[in-house]
């Protein structure tokens, strides 16, 4: 048995190692014929793709063109400056995004959006093959870490010219932060930490760069006001140089918030009046360069100046508002917010009775589904009234059956064992051939051995042979 096993084994393992090289051979052909047929789909696929196109822009029609003419009018034009290269990138991008198929043709209208020095940029669009690339060789030209530190200088050295004023100056100063901020964001060649060290830089000294660069008297003034941001300083500066302006125009009749001194007019003959009225027409304010008026009348500057502390609004004072007082607003604020509180708690309530009608609801529906169950048991208990009985029945007769089986068969086990038992006390039984194969039988294992088998044998032959004779 062991030897036809063996061989078994072996005949099995010669036929696998054969049938290996042709599986081998099979799976590279299979794998070949299916390379083949992916290429051909993709063959396939690409005429069709190619199919499209040439079909799609055959088939231009009036409502893509005005939507590309659309696309490309709001993309916005770039001159070099690095906060504007960030909104050309964003429009470029989600048009090319839009209008997929048509990217050559959005790159050639792009011709006219670069101006000033991005203009060198337009000549070259035609070695461009995507967007992408365009907007990165911008970025590294217009962008870059220099172009950002020298920004960065400029700002720091940025003073007011004479003929400036303190509000265009800090338009300047904004305009020269927001594209030093723009070049370290978009900078390729600076990593993260620079990146973010450089803008906090920045943030935290271009108030000090605009304070630095007003003129003498109006720096001290506006540095005594302590302005929290730019903004601030920005607003600070240029009230205090229309101040300081008007005070050198009008001389000493200012009030002390900048109110308009009163010009007396000596005589009062109607020869003086005739002669202050062609005066009147003669004289030229010097703050709006209008004629008709001086600067003590002027009203632009009026306006100017005077700063309501009701509303807010420039031009009037608190005593001459038209607007109800702050504490009128805070009154009707308050009412306000009762009537949204009152409104919020009835929105509430509504939602609790809501809620308590619906669980009335779901606890009503349980209450009918239980009734039609019992309604149905009841139906189903008087279409067989003897059920019970026969259910009873039944369960009486399995009962007595398994009793009278397990009875039946504790009574054979008892008979069985005292018959082994009178068997295995008489003499003649233990040195019998069954009471050896008995005993021979206890261990499994050794039932099919042959040396065991010979012993039993052996053994048997002795007992049969000191066997006494029969009378």
């Amino acid at each position: 048995r062991r030897r036809s096993e063996r061989t078994r084994r072996d005949r099995a393992w010669k036929e696998n190692s054969a049938r290996q090289p042709r599986d081998a051979l099979e799976e590279r052909s299979s794998r070949a014929s299916r390379k083949k047929t992916q290429v051909t789909c993709k063959a396939f696929t690409r005429l069709q793709l190619r199919g499209r196109t040439e079909s799609a822009l055959s088939e231009l029609g009036a409502s893509t063109q005005h939507l590309f003419n659309d696309i490309v009018k709001q993309i916005p034009k770039f001159d070099g400056t690095p906060y504007k290269l960030d909104l050309f990138s964003i429009a470029v991008e989600e048009a090319v995004e839009q209008l997929p198929l048509y990217e050559r043709r959005i790159m050639r209208a792009l011709e006219s959006k670069l101006v000033g020095k991005a203009e060198r940029m337009a000549g070259r669009l035609a070695s461009y093959r995507r967007a992408s690339e365009l907007l990165r060789d911008l970025r590294d030209k217009f962008v870059n870490k220099q172009v950002a530190d020298k920004l960065a200088l400029n700002l720091g050295n940025a003073t007011q010219p004479v003929d400036v004023d303190a509000r265009q100056f800090g338009s300047d100063v904004r305009s020269l932060y927001e594209d030093a901020i723009a070049a370290y964001s978009q900078a390729p060649d600076i990593n993260a930490i620079e990146r973010e060290a450089a803008i906090y830089s920045l943030q935290n000294s271009v108030t000090d760069s605009f304070l630095l660069g007003l003129s003498e008297p109006l720096q001290l003034q506006v540095r005594l006001k302590n302005p929290q941001c730019l903004a601030d300083a920005i607003d600070i500066a240029g009230d205090i140089e229309n101040k300081l302006r008007y005070r050198a125009v009008v001389g000493s009749n200012v009030t002390s918030v900048g109110l308009i001194g009163v010009r007396t007019h000596p005589g009062t003959t109607k020869n003086s009046e005739s002669e202050r009225a062609t005066d009147d027409k003669k004289v030229k304010c010097q703050l709006c360069k209008r004629t008709g008026h001086e600067a003590a009348d002027c009203f632009k500057y009026k306006r100017a100046i005077l700063k309501c502390s009701n509303c807010g609004l420039k031009g009037h004072e608190a005593s001459t508002c038209r607007r109800p007082s702050t504490n009128d607003r805070d009154s009707r604020q308050d009412s306000r917010d009762d009537r949204d509180n009152r409104d919020s708690r009835r929105d509430n309530r509504d939602s609790r009775r809501d809620d308590r009608d619906s669980r009335r609801d779901s606890r009503d529906s349980r209450r009918d589904s239980r009734d039609d169950r019992d309604d149905r048991d009841s139906r189903r208990d008087s279409r067989s009234p003897r059920r019970g009985e026969r259910d009873s029945r039944d369960t009486l007769v399995e009962s007595n059956s398994r009793r009278n089986y397990y009875n039946r068969n504790n009574d054979t086990r008892c008979d069985d064992g005292r018959d082994r038992y009178a068997r295995s006390a008489s003499p003649d039984y233990k040195n019998s051939n069954s009471h050896n194969n008995r005993n021979s039988q206890q261990s499994q294992g050794y039932r099919n051995n042959k040396s065991y088998r010979e012993n039993v044998r052996s053994d048997s032959r002795q007992s049969n042979d000191n066997r006494e004779p029969a009378c």
